[in-house]
């Protein structure tokens, strides 16, 4: 769900539904949890209702049987324990940058306390994405010497190996492809297990390297420079 949804709940859902021609469906998620405002006014008016007030009316998509599950996406802990702290239906995962690169183990950790899995995208690195700062441009974990040497270990993909990683660190991994054979190399990563020491070298290759970052984006996008990761 759009941020321009926000006072349309079902009504988004309900048009999502007729463009799939679908009854239900298995997930839904409010996108980049955070306040609409309005930029221009003298204070800055907040123009969208609270995100309690928004969950509520996700929590009644489960209640129509319109979606079976609901989650958000990019929320930042706080935010997440405040929705927590107050909803009847808990978020079932939290949409995140997650790879190799940028591992998030604390924000795992929380997750998994509270019962929500992150459900990870740039989960190998998302090389196409090339609208991030100039210190992560040339980073590829498909390409990182730790994860090409497990694989040639194991006769495995690069990929394989990334997406195996997610898996036994109880995340999970959302991958694309537009060929056919790398969909079933893809899901072929649920038969490689990785070592005790495999995890642990990939586990070494954390770097911070954010890059989907709103703050950066607002070079793009309309963030008005929105400290939302600051």
């Amino acid at each position: 769900m759009w941020h321009d949804s926000y006072d349309n709940v079902e009504g988004a859902c309900r048009e999502s539904l007729r463009k799939l021609k679908l009854e239900y469906i298995d997930l839904y998620l409010v996108h980049w949890v955070r306040p609409c405002i309005n930029w221009e006014s003298p204070n800055w008016d907040i123009t969208s209702p609270p995100h309690h007030v928004i969950w509520g009316k996700m929590e009644s998509l489960v209640d129509a049987g319109l979606t079976k599950s609901i989650g958000v996406s990019n929320c930042v802990m706080p935010q997440l324990a405040d929705l927590i702290a107050g909803c009847r239906i808990k978020p079932v995962v939290n949409q995140v940058e997650c790879h190799p690169y940028f591992q998030q183990k604390q924000v795992n950790v929380f997750h998994r306390k509270w019962g929500i899995y992150l459900q990870c995208y740039a989960s190998i690195g998302s090389g196409h994405w090339q609208t991030r700062r100039n210190e992560f441009m040339d980073i590829n974990p498909l390409t990182d010497p730790v994860i090409l040497e497990i694989a040639t270990a194991k006769g495995k993909s690069a990929a394989q190996v990334i997406l195996a990683w997610h898996l036994q660190r109880e995340t999970i991994p959302l991958v694309k492809t537009t060929k056919a054979e790398r969909l079933g190399e893809n899901m072929g990563a649920v038969d490689v297990q990785l070592t005790t020491e495999e995890v642990a070298k990939i586990d070494e290759m954390d770097k911070g390297a954010r890059l989907y970052d709103p703050n950066f984006l607002d070079q793009q996008y309309d963030w008005n420079y929105f400290p939302y990761f600051g």
